[in-house]
């Protein structure tokens, strides 16, 4: 049974008698190449040990630095234009009336809500009943 090509494993005994067999031909300008292609990847691995190109490095601390600005700018707009509230009411009694109308507008909303609630409640308990006879 022939092996395939794709799967033939060679020992490192056969591949240096490969080598040294002068009998093949190997094409013109082929060690050229092949050293060139080993440098390329000498230099790539060399970038990437390094961790990074020179050129990366610069738009690294470029982008830091614009980070740095941003953050101060923002920080020193935002204590410019800081200012404490002021009240609004001096009377504590219009103060308490209009907390009191607020409140009670939320509470009718919530009331008005809750009741939805219960209706949608009672639909899905009719829904759930119908699946339940149907499963």
């Amino acid at each position: 049974m022939k092996a395939d090509r794709t799967t033939e494993k060679f020992s490192i005994d056969s591949l240096t008698g490969a080598s040294a067999d002068r009998s093949i031909k190997c094409p013109d300008g082929f060690g050229h190449e092949l050293s060139d292609m080993i440098d390329s990847l000498d230099a790539a691995e060399r970038i990437i040990i390094s961790g990074e190109s020179k050129d990366r490095n610069t738009w690294h601390w470029l982008a830091g630095v614009a980070a740095c600005i941003a953050i101060i700018a923002g920080i020193g707009f935002s204590a410019w234009t800081s200012r404490t509230p002021e009240d609004t009411f001096t009377d504590p009694a219009q103060a308490y009336a209009e907390a009191e109308n607020a409140l009670s507008a939320i509470s009718e909303r919530m009331g008005r809500g809750t009741a939805l609630a219960a209706k949608a409640e009672k639909t899905m308990e009719r829904q759930t009943a119908i699946l339940k006879e149907l499963y």
